[in-house]
């Protein structure tokens, strides 16, 4: 296997979060900065929210915010754990697709199975077409609205375009890097943004508004969300960047304080746009723009964020331990929400309605959700992953 040693720098002191040797963790959780594992246990809340407090908020109902901002954090971790490996050839790239698709398939698939195992008591068994196309990841770019037995598994459809081609784009993106430098890099960052934004944007001038439909297909459909992944991707590359060689005009250099400060500055704007903008429905109006359109935002908190070493009051406080703690296991809360909410439901129904009001059954449904989610990524994914990582250990050599 890989030493820790040959993934990440050791001088750089944020990456530690998130896994310990041994632990059976994956390379891309290995190289993940503690304050944006903070940020994903957030992220994940914000999810729930809009899922189970459905229309509660105007917040709660731009929950696509934080979608987008998973999605850009893939592609930003992916580049910042891997933007230094040679996936030019056949072995090392095998290598990096397996072990990242098998762990994130493993827990797809146990989500996927109990929530379709779930539905013959709430409503009615998928068919074997549907459960099948699910199970392949395509039944998100057949049809952007029949949602899989497990919904939240529609955004690892989505990704799955951008982690297999992560190796070709890597190399596009490298190119690019040097042969034009860092404004190479903020042009391709504009186009591709202008790439994901545009469509949704030009609808909106036409017709004055967004349908539903229309939302469903610039965010659910894959291929509407691999301009995103590649944000996050050029976002990773610049803060790879050391303070002396980032120079967007000559003799400008940000130090570690200004970035920092940038980091906040962006976050604020996107937590301003959310929060103050005027609701025009839900996934329909003008609402659909936010599902890409504050990537650039979001782009600049993750590059000023990590590029600081954590500095700034956002990052700082996003390094708590409970924080970083809990959003180790974000992904599994991310996947297990609904098959745990469906069984908390035929209980309900069952009779627990006659006997606890609904806050006791809400807090009930959140501690076993984390519980639920810890134990099973420690005990379950922990394991194969570590099995996962020894059987392909020679495939870099």
């Amino acid at each position: 296997g890989e030493s820790r040693d040959e993934l990440v720098n050791d001088k750089d002191k944020l990456l530690r979060g998130g896994a310990t040797p041994g632990d059976g963790r994956t390379q891309e959780d290995q190289g993940q900065l503690v304050h944006l594992t903070g940020a994903r246990s957030l992220l994940s809340l914000w999810i729930l929210a809009d899922h189970f407090a459905h229309r509660a908020s105007v917040f709660t109902d731009r929950a696509n915010v934080a979608v987008n901002s998973f999605i850009m954090m893939s592609g930003f971790v992916t580049q910042w754990a891997y933007g230094s490996r040679d996936l030019s050839r056949c072995g090392p790239v095998a290598q990096f697709l397996v072990r990242r698709l098998g762990r994130v398939a493993l827990t797809t698939y146990v989500a996927m199975l109990g929530a379709s195992a779930l539905l013959t008591f709430t409503a009615t068994f998928p068919s074997t077409r549907h459960l099948v196309y699910c199970l392949l990841f395509v039944e998100p770019w057949m049809d952007p609205e029949d949602w899989c037995p497990d919904g939240q598994s529609w955004t690892i459809a989505a990704l799955m375009p951008s982690w297999i081609l992560f190796p070709v784009t890597k190399r596009v993106l490298s190119s690019i890097e040097r042969l034009y430098g860092v404004r190479g890099l903020l042009w391709t960052f504009f186009l591709l943004w202008c790439v994901s934004l545009g469509p949704s944007l030009m609808i909106f001038g036409l017709q004055g508004h967004i349908t539903n439909v229309q939302h469903n297909l610039a965010y659910v459909w894959p291929p509407s969300q691999v301009p995103d992944f590649m944000l996050g991707m050029i976002a990773a590359m610049l803060a790879r960047h050391e303070a002396p060689s980032w120079q967007v005009n000559q003799g400008l250099v940000l130090s570690d304080w200004e970035r920092g400060f940038l980091a906040d500055v962006a976050l604020i704007g996107v937590f301003a746009a959310v929060l103050l903008i005027p609701s025009s429905g839900y996934h329909e109006g003008w609402e659909p723009l936010f599902n890409h359109a504050l990537a650039p935002l979001l782009g600049i908190y993750f590059y000023g964020s990590a590029a600081a070493k954590g500095a700034g009051l956002s990052a700082c406080l996003l390094t708590l331990p409970p924080l970083a703690q809990l959003g180790k296991y974000s992904f599994e809360v991310f996947l297990f929400q609904q098959p745990l909410f469906s069984a908390f439901e035929v209980l309900w129904i069952g009779g627990l309605n006659e006997i606890l009001p609904k806050w006791v059954l809400a807090v009930a449904f959140m501690v076993t959700l984390y519980l639920l989610s810890g134990l099973y990524a420690e005990l379950i994914e922990a394991p194969f992953v570590r099995w996962l990582r020894e059987r392909t250990s020679t495939w870099s050599q």
